[in-house]
């Protein structure tokens, strides 16, 4: 899944890195941030990856400094990634060039595929329109190198996977590292090195590392170097209905609170993160991914794991009511959210079950124009 990232204000100063950021996700295989002129480039591949992986993995990244904060997505489509030497690279009437014959996820660069087009020219030149010809000419002694840097590029990513944390050792020391290359070899990620023969080694000998020290060693929860302190009385609400974010405002500010509301979830994961809240009120639909994986990616990570997370949705299903518990989620809230059940859970003068005592009458009169105005 690919999508072109865009800020809000032009950047004036553009580092350009790129980025690769290894299975952040466990459907998604890798992360590709590319800069360009006034905007960036985002990949996520993967075999099941899905347009909201790659937006909660843009937030993952917001979060941890990848990504500038407050982009917005230009645009977002699903495309085919080679991955790896394609089986047919010639059929009657067909020739594969490019992309279509070979290929891996950390291939960027243009030098391998101008090879296999020109390649492919002098084998339709000696062998002429002959299946078998042209397949001795150009792919047994046209390709064969290129076809070997493929295969060990897609190799690398599994084994990149399996390093876990030591693959950006191996990253580093397959750069460090100098390979006989032939004419159009080149390095991953359109740079010099290193080559995806040498990150093949170098993935694979770490990733057996780290398969090894799995078996002696107990895992170890990651602890973040700098926990910002939780804002009390500060409230996160998360829907894209306009009606809906306005009232549950008005009605936690009638209790002194502050609160911030977002229309978009893509800025959520930051401000969780910098400014920790009391508790994030969180619809299950939203406009790019759905509250309960969102819910999930905030308990999975250990700035955001203690965060209250209230889920809530018009769809009162006990199978809903059940996905939204197992992702982490304090409570389900069906809609419309009844006021008195909601403020005595997040002020805790009551346990948080359904059927509970109603709340006691509200404090004052804004309070109580509050809650009839969300009612309604």
């Amino acid at each position: 899944v690919q999508a072109r990232l865009r800020h809000a204000s032009p950047q004036r100063e553009l580092a350009p890195v790129a980025r690769l950021w290894i299975s952040p996700l466990p459907t998604v295989d890798g992360l590709f941030l590319l800069p360009g002129a006034s905007s960036v480039y985002a990949l996520a591949f993967g075999p099941a990856v899905t347009p909201a992986d790659l937006c909660q993995v843009l937030m993952m990244a917001a979060r941890d400094g990848l990504v500038e904060e407050g982009f917005e997505l230009a645009a977002l489509e699903t495309t085919r990634l080679p991955y790896g030497p394609g089986r047919t690279l010639v059929a009657p009437g067909q020739l594969a060039v490019g992309p279509a014959a070979f290929g891996h996820p950390l291939q960027v660069g243009l030098s391998e595929t101008l090879a296999s087009c020109s390649r492919a020219a002098v084998a339709l030149l000696d062998g002429g329109l002959d299946a078998g010809s042209l397949e001795r000419r150009y792919v047994r002694e046209g390709l064969g190198e290129m076809l070997e840097d493929a295969a060990a590029g897609a190799r690398a990513i599994t084994w990149l996977r399996r390093a876990g944390p030591r693959a950006p050792e191996a990253f580093v020391k397959a750069k460090g590292r100098r390979t006989l290359g032939g004419t159009f070899g080149g390095g991953v990620l359109g740079l010099s090195g290193p080559t995806p023969i040498a990150l093949l080694g170098a993935a694979r000998w770490a990733g057996l590392k780290e398969l090894v020290g799995s078996w002696l060693r107990t895992t170890v929860e990651p602890v973040p170097s700098v926990v910002p302190e939780l804002e009390p009385d500060l409230y996160y609400v998360v829907d894209d209905d306009p009606d809906a974010r306005e009232a549950l405002t008005a009605l936690l500010e009638s209790t002194g609170a502050k609160v911030v509301a977002f229309a978009d979830e893509l800025a959520l994961f930051c401000a969780v993160a910098r400014r920790p809240p009391t508790a994030i009120l969180l619809d299950v639909v939203l406009h790019w991914v759905d509250g309960l994986r969102l819910a999930e990616g905030l308990k999975q990570h250990p700035l955001t794991r203690n965060t209250r997370v209230l889920v809530m949705s018009g769809l009162n299903r006990p199978h809903v009511r059940q996905r939204a518990l197992d992702a982490g989620a304090e409570t389900f809230l069906p809609k419309p959210v009844d006021p008195d059940r909601l403020l005595r859970i997040l002020t805790g003068r009551a346990p948080v079950m359904p059927e509970l005592e109603p709340a006691p009458h509200a404090s004052d009169d804004a309070r109580e124009l509050a809650a009839d105005r969300y009612a309604s």
